[in-house]
């Protein structure tokens, strides 16, 4: 289980990740991501965090699912 670093003052949370890395969000958001296991990926000189989604009828078995996707909402194809 993960240990998060609040900061009420700022409403924010710190969330720590795999390779030494963490990422904050606000309070508000942490419902939508925190039953989520998120862990860092490097992608061309940026970490992102990173979770992954099983599914049932599916050829692929996992999917990788990017934190800042999940709180802005953002369809399959949209850019962020």
């Amino acid at each position: 289980m993960a240990i998060y670093y609040v900061n009420a003052n700022l409403g924010t949370i710190k969330i720590p990740l795999t390779q030494e890395q963490v990422t904050k969000i606000d309070l508000v958001d942490f419902e939508l991501v925190r039953n989520y296991s998120w862990h860092a990926v490097l992608d061309h000189r940026t970490y992102y965090a990173v979770s992954s989604v099983r599914y049932i009828n599916s050829k692929q078995r996992q999917k990788p699912l990017r934190l800042h996707r999940v709180i802005m909402n953002a369809e399959r194809g949209q850019i962020v």
